[in-house]
């Protein structure tokens, strides 16, 4: 029988994140709920719920103005703990419930994104939204010694990677 967990919500904005586990399937789905509308944004082969101890999971969840085209945009911020930490960014409308942009902006650990990365492997990614509708991200390069910039542009209606 799944099990459901509401791991975030946000009244104003009328969207709750949810897990719904599934030992017997030994499957775990997440999802965003905004008012009748649901997306699917992660799911793991796994039974989150019968691993407590081992996977630590929190969700954020705040709204802003990115496309600049009708309303506000949710951001959600998803981090989780499972041999190592990770913390994703997801970029959602809220009209039709379509992701826009989804990036890793942290990692640290010895297991990171399933492979083995020795004694200690992370990263910190910068993000910041312009004004002209444009997403840059900063990702460190050399132990934070230099830079990469990338730049996101919306086409046709999603951000993409612009040189």
């Amino acid at each position: 029988m799944p099990e459901e967990t509401i791991l975030a919500s946000d009244d104003t904005l009328g969207v709750k994140v949810i897990l719904v586990s599934d030992c017997e399937q030994q499957k775990s789905n997440y999802y965003v709920v905004h008012k009748s509308d649901t997306l699917q944004f992660m799911y793991f082969a796994s039974c989150r719920v019968m691993r407590p101890f081992e996977n630590k999971e929190a969700v954020k969840i705040s709204s802003r103005q990115v496309d600049y085209q009708s309303l506000p945009e949710l951001i959600l911020e998803y981090e989780h703990n499972n041999s190592g930490f990770q913390k994703e960014l997801l970029v959602i409308q809220l009209e039709d419930l379509k992701i826009l942009f989804r990036t890793e902006m942290e990692a640290y650990g010895q297991h990171v994104f399933g492979e083995e990365l020795g004694d200690f492997y992370g990263f910190t990614n910068k993000i910041s939204f312009k004004e002209n509708g444009e997403i840059h991200l900063e990702k460190p390069v050399n132990n934070g010694e230099k830079w990469m910039k990338e730049c996101y542009k919306l086409v046709d209606g999603k951000y993409s990677l612009f040189y």
